[in-house]
């Protein structure tokens, strides 16, 4: 245990790790600030929205009526009749907005809906398609049913929301391989100034040693995902805007099925977690074989930068540990087969410690 504590005591109080931490911080409270700046911009872009669908449904409707002024026509009254009721829902919605009524806002969004599929059926011309619109009431409803507001999952200042997107900003491959190559300096310059001599000289094996590596890079990881997690749910917890039981509110999984904010937090925490035990598991395996700082970030940086082309450009291989690069895509995508999910992960971990051990074993410093 004193022999971790003091590998752990090493990176800590090194300048490169610290500075890594106060840039991650920093990152999050400018992010924070920036979302805050945007809360008028939110209501701004949904009035701008509706104003558009009415403008486009108010232009058929005028456009009908020079048509009826010719000669009677069923359809086209009917038509009409939708229009108008349509272009009075969509007036009202627009005051609902302006006057932060978000229950209300809610409602009538369904009601506009529809009437626009109504509207759709008598062939008018609304900027929505009808799928879109029955998933936009699902989830109004499923909202409703919670008693929660919708929020804006990219400027959102609540805090549920605020931490995934935090989570789909920051726990991304580049990030990751800017830790990883970090920690590999803490294993390689031990090599490069020749000081691993020494600790080879001591009454501990290699085997042992490199465990206790292993468990104090982990650690160190593992305290970078706690500012992460911990600063995200602070900020907006004080300064935020929060109504209801916001770990409560719903998100959209690729099975079509809602996971709560909640839930998907808890996933995506172990989930990052069990994705820090493989990539320093990985860097364990390359800091240890190549032995030098250059060559080891570069096949780092290769690895997964590589994976995330392979990942985005084939199917998803459920022995895939690399999609976990992307924590919040990988939770929303594995909802449906969690926590089996990071089998892989784990298994892989242990093969990589394993080949790591056996080939320093048989090599000399």
């Amino acid at each position: 245990m004193k022999l971790i504590l003091f590998e752990f005591k090493k990176i800590v109080c090194s300048k490169v790790f610290p500075l890594f931490l106060l840039i991650t911080a920093l990152l999050i409270t400018i992010f924070f600030i920036s979302n805050v700046a945007h809360q008028e911009a939110i209501s701004s872009k949904k009035i701008e929205q509706f104003s558009k669908h009415a403008s486009h449904v108010l232009s058929q409707f005028q456009g009908d009526q020079k048509i009826l002024e010719k000669g009677p026509n069923p359809e086209i009254e009917k038509r009409i009749d939708i229009a108008g009721t349509l272009y009075d829902q969509l007036k009202e919605l627009t005051q609902a907005i302006e006057a932060a009524k978000w229950k209300k806002e809610l409602q009538l969004e369904n009601k506009v809906y529809i009437s626009a599929m109504q509207f759709q059926n008598v062939d008018g011309s609304f900027l929505m398609s009808q799928e879109d619109m029955k998933k936009t009431m699902r989830y109004n409803n499923e909202l409703l049913a919670r008693g929660l507001p919708k929020e804006d999952l990219d400027y959102s200042i609540q805090t549920s929301i605020f931490m995934k997107k935090i989570v789909s900003f920051l726990l991304t491959p580049i990030p990751f391989i800017i830790l990883l190559v970090i920690l590999s300096i803490f294993i390689t310059k031990e090599f490069e100034e020749q000081n691993m001599k020494l600790v080879y000289s001591l009454p501990i094996s290699k085997l042992k040693y490199i465990c206790i590596k292993y468990v104090s890079l982990l650690l160190t990881g593992i305290i970078w995902l706690g500012v992460i997690f911990i600063l995200s749910y602070v900020i907006p917890s004080i300064f935020g805007e929060n109504i209801g039981d916001v770990f409560n509110y719903p998100l959209y999984a690729n099975s079509g099925d809602f996971v709560s904010s909640g839930e998907y937090l808890m996933r995506a925490i172990v989930s990052s977690i069990c994705f820090m035990s493989f990539v320093v598991a990985f860097l364990l395996l390359v800091s240890f074989s190549v032995r030098n700082l250059v060559i080891a970030s570069l096949i780092i940086a290769f690895v997964l930068g590589g994976a995330v082309i392979i990942t985005k450009n084939s199917a998803e291989s459920f022995w895939n540990p690399f999609v976990y690069q992307n924590i919040d895509q990988a939770v929303i995508n594995t909802v449906s087969y969690y926590p089996i999910s990071l089998l892989p992960l784990l298994i892989i971990m242990i093969c990589l410690i394993f080949i790591t051990l056996v080939l320093n074993r048989k090599r000399g410093i």
